[in-house]
């Protein structure tokens, strides 16, 4: 089975490793270092990334500004964009680097691989192109092949298979943004390791 983690995922956590290690077994006066709760923390992200414990509110249509409910989400239907709001301040992030496309299937049909980050079968990714930037919307979808294509560069995604790269000229998936539920609401359970947007030079 193909693995889930791209070298950059991989590298990530092998830092985080290496940092907990390095914590436990450092000496500082005789006393133990602690190393905080939660390991290193979030990857870092650009300005306006969604971040955990962010919640969702819709873009478009007549539910727009609401909060995403997860049950409000449809089985099969295209990608839906909607806006990461602040899990602290509840203030909706008004960068484009927050918006996120919901796609809901069959939870049995999402590989193992991406189905612990996706909520009742409700798989989020980064919207932005991680080529050339263009956010990515419903128009952008086909439903037979389950992939969106970036209506700029051309870059094919896979959303069921953790949108990475079909076709084009992009070399990295969206980042799956991983989701649960909470209390009903669509909420993001922890934090988004892959560079939203282009990566960085």
């Amino acid at each position: 089975m193909k693995s889930k983690f791209s070298k950059e995922r991989r590298d990530v956590l092998k830092g985080t490793c290496m940092l907990a290690g390095a914590a436990a077994l450092g000496m500082v006066g005789g006393v133990a270092k602690a190393f905080a709760a939660g390991g290193a923390g979030d990857y870092p992200q650009p300005l306006g990334a969604p971040k955990t414990h962010d919640t969702f509110v819709y873009i478009d249509g007549p539910n727009k500004g609401k909060d995403v409910k997860t049950a409000e989400i449809v089985l099969d239907v295209s990608p839906i964009p909607v806006q990461a709001k602040d899990g602290e301040t509840g203030e909706v992030r008004e960068s484009e680097k927050s918006t996120v496309l919901l796609y809901r299937v069959n939870a049995e049909t999402i590989p193992l691989e991406w189905r612990s980050d996706s909520a009742d079968g409700i798989l989020a990714y980064s919207a932005v192109c991680t080529n050339d930037a263009t956010l990515i919307g419903p128009k952008d979808f086909d439903s037979a092949s389950k992939q969106v294509t970036c209506s700029t560069c051309k870059t094919q995604y896979d959303l069921i298979n953790g949108a990475e790269v079909k076709g084009g000229p992009g070399t990295r998936a969206l980042p799956q943004v991983p989701v649960a539920d909470h209390d009903g609401l669509l909420r993001i359970s922890h934090g988004i390791i892959s560079w939203v947007g282009m990566k960085r030079r």
